[in-house]
């Protein structure tokens, strides 16, 4: 058997693509063994907004975030994904427990340990709190904080700590249906037209806009030397 160029650049190729997935490999083992120490404290302020959009319950919450997420970046991290979730469970008619819920309102990419100690003293919902139906009166949520590591090489990997929460009030706070007759989130108002266009600004030496004459038609048998 020949050793041509071919041959040789295959076995080099094979054996670097060989050498980086057990590179790989003990990147991801040597991250079962890496211990964090995360500091976490989230606390729901006050609940903004809590009404009924089309037959579904939504709501918005204020909380405060602090924390400190620099114990869980090891040396084959890239980034964290950090969310903050609200759970909670759907009950039947004879008050058993038929599916346990968990969305998302809040997150943040930390791709540093120097921007892994952070603190939100009011944090508004980024994403809104909606059930489907009215399942959220008079019961309570569970507010949990998650991360996932994302890491050089390796399987993302996730934990979460639980929260006390809030229990929502068995019926729709005055101040948020009022806010739903009168402007929904993110809706801007209608009052003065489209107010986003700009206008011209208007000068005093501003000419008035008249059509433009019509040049005269010179006399039969001259020549126009106008190009």
């Amino acid at each position: 058997m020949s050793h041509t160029f071919t041959h040789r650049l295959n076995a080099l190729l094979t054996f670097a693509v060989t050498v980086l997935a057990v590179m790989c490999f003990c990147a991801s083992v040597t991250d079962e063994f890496h211990v964090s120490n995360p500091v976490v404290d989230v606390k729901v302020l006050e609940i903004e907004r809590f009404t009924a959009v089309d037959g579904n319950d939504e709501a918005y919450l204020v909380f405060s975030i602090d924390a400190d997420l620099t114990s869980v970046f090891s040396w084959n991290t890239k980034q964290l994904f950090v969310s903050v979730q609200a759970e909670y469970e759907v009950f039947g008619e004879d008050a058993t427990p038929i599916s346990r819920n968990v969305v998302s309102i809040w997150d943040r990419v930390v791709e540093s340990k120097t921007a892994a100690i952070f603190s939100v003293p009011r944090a508004r919902n980024k994403y809104k709190l909606k059930a489907r139906g009215q399942h959220l009166r008079g019961q309570p949520v569970r507010i949990t904080v998650q991360w996932n590591k994302m890491p050089i090489a390796g399987v993302v990997r996730s934990e979460k700590i639980a929260f006390p929460g809030i229990t929502f009030p068995g019926e729709y706070t005055p101040a948020a249906e009022h806010e739903t007759h009168q402007r929904r989130p993110g809706q801007r108002s209608s009052t003065h037209g489209n107010s986003g266009a700009r206008r011209k600004p208007v000068t005093d030496n501003a000419m008035p806009h008249s059509a433009p004459q019509k040049k005269p038609t010179p006399p039969l048998g001259s020549t126009s030397h106008e190009l």
